[in-house]
């Protein structure tokens, strides 16, 4: 959760010889309080450098050859440090395969620039041993040090940058002290003392240590950490969790701690002994469950190991059970629902989250009602590499209720796989006894050619007042031929039956395609037959239609070299030819027609209209002599006047000559005229006029109106209306109006009155009221003028409880009031208590008439 994987490398500067090699295991066995066991300090750890240990100063720049070195701060010279210029001494180290390199932040204001330290890297010359004479770089040698406003530089994947006001190296080993500041990757850590052992792979820091990565900060005594393997310890650990950390379902950030603290790997699980988890930020938390043993698995869940559940410092409760708090699923319910309905009488309802290992988790249900008696049940969840699945049960012996549902999804290898579902509901006491029961199975092959999925379906229900029974296979497959080419095959066998006296239903359906692009057009050739397999009491199969075959050819002047018609007019053209069987009545008809559109290009009529043209033609021959042939146009004229008025003519023509034995080829009539006037003013209004002429009916179509107004920032008007000219009748207006006031208010209400009659119809309001900073209230209500009463009512008081949050519900269409605790961090999710009886969304919403 906090580290990623890395190696931080660091060969002996100046001493290549000396780094181990990558077959060599030459790390410290343990990081103590000096710099590792297998490495002692020399006394006084961490020292001061000695002169001997600088090879070149300049400007607090310092490139470091074998021994230690430590770089003080605020003009505090190490041992063989100058005072030219009052540098300031604050290092930041980074450490490479082949260098440490300390480099001076800059010099105090009014410092003089000097030359700055020469660059080491892979060519510098071996240091003498420690402890010998080493020569000063000359300045010619020298090269400008990189500039002071460039520096971070961007680190590479598996750098570490070390700053400090004092760094050292001894026998292979980085030390740092006050105000260390390491960076690897997305990972930050401050502390009073850090070190690194001879290979970089074990750190150890000690001294207010604060652990920051994205969305997650831990504060510590000490943290040790291998930046190889992600393991890493920390001691009197206490962590904030953002929310974002979480992949869902928290909203409020985790506060956990303990005193000790571990994760085994990058990415593994985090263990927590002697542990406390909250969402409480206050000195004294208002609760925190507490537990010997707390394990975190990064992206999936937090469990509690038999936890107590502490309320202002007192034990409440004890957990029997391993307590699971999911990241995943919105489900984080401890605490019971309580509440009163028509149908359940007084309630309490209990959900608990269980965990069963790499088995998945689930809810465990427990319903204590007066009317129905005890309730209990339990959703399962898993999900492997090959499988995932649910299995949900739930019963109330007393009332003989039950239901159950459950899927699976299967995966034998990367192309074959299957799917199950199985549902089994009985239902008593609310509209008498039902039951019903339905199972689907799939199986499907994919693969880069080819699709195949075979399926089967059976359902079931039983009632007072009747019984039915549906059976479905299917069977599909497509078959793809290089880029150009493939075909599909489809066949579905249906039986249904309604009661034992009455006759059953079945049916076979087969369809056949092929299809071929080519250059100057497509083509395919299908063939679909229909078999019937009723029982021949049931009579007449409905209508249907069999092709045997048909064959298809497309094209478009873009597919035939731009060859436009009169050299101006584009195309589209469709020809078909086969042959028919038409049901009930069993009619075999051949066929063959062309479907040609033409047009559809605008032309601009001045700077503020454009024209929009086009026709259509289609003639069809049948083998019984017949023949059919429809032509069409449409024209669509718009206009803009001023800045906020638009204007849109549209004309609309087509007719159908002559006969068609086929269904499916029948047409219609159609002339008529339309016409929208629109005024529109951006972010402010919008109003639209709209009406017509139908020239087949000889009628005035009727005129409409639709406008909304913005009011203000935070108001909406909308206004729905329109008059039936023929029949001189007024449709009802709808008037709506919103106010929202982010995070404070949003109101709605919305009406329907009866212009003719003189009467409100109907009338809904929604309500989200943040009265107080502590107090919430949500109100839906529906109002019908032909009953003079509330149809809906629903009404929910929230109190915030600081980290807790308590909820008083009421529902008019159950009468039931529900009374709700939960944590404001793992929000739940219950029956949506804006729902009515039917399931239907409650709101301030309009249907409109047209």
């Amino acid at each position: 959760m906090l580290f990623g994987h890395a190696r931080l490398c660091a060969p002996v500067l100046g001493q290549e010889e000396s780094a181990p090699s990558a077959h060599e295991s030459t790390r410290s066995a343990d990081v103590n309080d000096g710099p590792t066991s297998a490495h002692p300090a020399p006394a006084g750890w961490p020292r001061t450098a000695s002169p001997e240990d600088v090879a070149t100063v300049a400007e607090g720049g310092v490139v470091v050859p074998a021994g230690a070195l430590t770089c003080q701060a605020n003009g505090q010279m190490g041992a063989g440090q100058t005072r030219a210029g009052q540098t300031r001494a604050s290092a930041r180290t980074e450490v490479t395969p082949y260098e440490v390199t300390t480099v001076a932040e800059g010099p105090h204001e009014g410092a003089a620039a000097e030359a700055a330290a020469p660059e080491a890297g892979p060519h510098t010359e071996p240091a003498s041993p420690e402890g010998a004479e080493v020569p000063t770089a000359q300045p010619a040698a020298t090269e400008p040090a990189e500039s002071a406003d460039t520096w971070p530089r961007e680190l590479n994947k598996d750098e570490v940058s070390i700053t400090a006001e004092n760094v050292y190296y001894h026998e292979g080993i980085t030390g740092a002290q006050g105000n260390v500041v390491v960076k690897y990757r997305d990972l930050v850590v401050h502390a009073d003392v850090g070190e690194l052992d001879k290979d970089r792979v074990w750190g150890e820091f000690r001294g207010n240590v604060v652990i920051e990565t994205p969305n997650v900060r831990t504060t510590a005594t000490r943290l040790r950490v291998n930046l190889d393997t992600g393991e890493w310890s920390v001691e009197g650990g206490a962590t904030t969790i953002q929310p974002q950390f979480f992949q869902a379902g928290i909203v409020e950030p985790v506060y956990v701690g303990g005193s000790a603290t571990e994760a085994e790997k990058e990415g593994g699980p985090i263990h927590v002994r002697d542990g406390y988890a909250t969402t409480c930020d206050l000195p004294k938390r208002h609760y925190a469950l507490t537990s010997r043993r707390i394990t975190v698995l990064p992206d999936d869940k937090v469990v509690l190991r038999k936890p107590t559940l502490e309320v202002f410092g007192h034990r409440a409760l004890r957990y029997p059970w391993d307590l699971v708090l999911s990241m995943r699923r919105r489900q984080n319910r401890f605490l019971p629902t309580v509440g009163q309905n028509q149908v359940e009488g007084y309630y309490a309802k209990f959900a608990y989250l269980y965990l069963a290992g790499d088995y998945g988790d689930g809810l465990v249900r427990l319903h204590l009602t007066q009317k129905r008696g005890i309730g209990f049940g339990a959703e399962h969840e898993f999900d492997s590499a090959l499988q995932s699945g649910q299995l949900s049960l739930f019963l109330e012996p007393e009332m003989g209720a039950f239901s159950g549902r459950a899927r699976h999804t299967y995966h034998f290898n990367e192309a074959l796989g299957s799917d199950l579902s199985l549902s089994l509901q009985r239902n008593s006491g609310y509209a008498g006894a039902s039951t019903m029961m339905s199972g689907n199975m799939s199986l499907r092959h994919s693969v880069s050619s080819s699709d195949t999925s075979l399926g089967f379906e059976h359902s079931r229900a039983d009632s007072a007042y009747s019984d039915s029974r549906r059976y479905t296979m299917n069977f599909s497959h497509r078959q793809r031929l290089g880029f150009d080419a493939g075909w599909n095959l489809q066949s579905v066998w249906r039986e249904s039956s309604y009661g034992g006296d009455r006759p059953s239903y079945g049916s076979f359906e087969s369809d056949f395609e092929y299809q071929e692009r080519r250059t100057h057009l497509d083509w395919a050739l299908s063939a679909e037959k229909r078999w019937d397999l009723s029982d021949e009491e049931a009579g007449a199969t409905g209508y249907g239609l069999d092709s045997l075959p048909e064959i298809v050819l497309n094209t478009d002047s873009s597919r035939l070299n731009g060859f436009e018609i009169f050299g101006r007019v584009p195309l589209r053209s469709t020809l078909r030819a086969g042959h028919f069987i038409q049901y009930p009545d069993e009619k075999h008809v051949s066929m063959v027609s062309i479907d040609t559109n033409l047009g559809g290009g605008t032309t601009r009529l001045g700077s503020h209209s454009q024209l929009r043209t086009s026709g259509s033609f289609s003639q069809a021959f049948y083998d019984e002599g017949s023949a059919r042939y429809t032509d069409g146009l449409s024209a669509s004229l718009e206009s803009e006047f001023g800045s906020h008025w638009h204007n849109r003519l549209s004309y609309g023509f087509g007719a159908v000559h002559g006969y068609s034995p086929l269904r499916r080829d029948y047409g219609y009539r159609r002339h008529d005229l339309s016409v929208q006037l629109v005024r529109q003013a951006l972010n402010r209004s919008r109003v639209e006029l709209s009406s017509g002429y139908d020239f087949v009916d000889d009628r005035y179509r009727e005129a409409r109106l639709r406008a909304t107004f913005d009011t203000s920032a935070r108001t909406r008007w909308e206004v729905m209306g329109g008059y039936d000219i023929e029949g001189s009748i007024w449709r009802p207006l709808q008037l709506r109006w919103m106010y929202a006031r982010p995070d404070k208010l949003y109101l709605t209400m919305s009406s329907r009155y009866d212009l003719d009659a003189g009467d409100l119809s109907s009338a809904d309001l929604e309500l989200d009221w943040r009265a107080h900073r502590f107090w919430r209230l949500e109100a839906i209500s529906s109002y019908s003028g032909y009953t003079n009463d509330l149809d809906h009512l629903n009404l929910r008081v929230t109190r915030d409880l600081h980290c807790w949050i308590g909820s008083l519900t009421y529902n008019k269409d159950l009468d039931e009031f529900r009374l709700g605790f939960g944590l404001k961090a793992f929000p739940f999710e219950e029956r949506d208590w804006s729902l009515g009886r039917g399931g239907q969304r409650l709101g301030s919403y309009q249907q409109p008439y047209y």
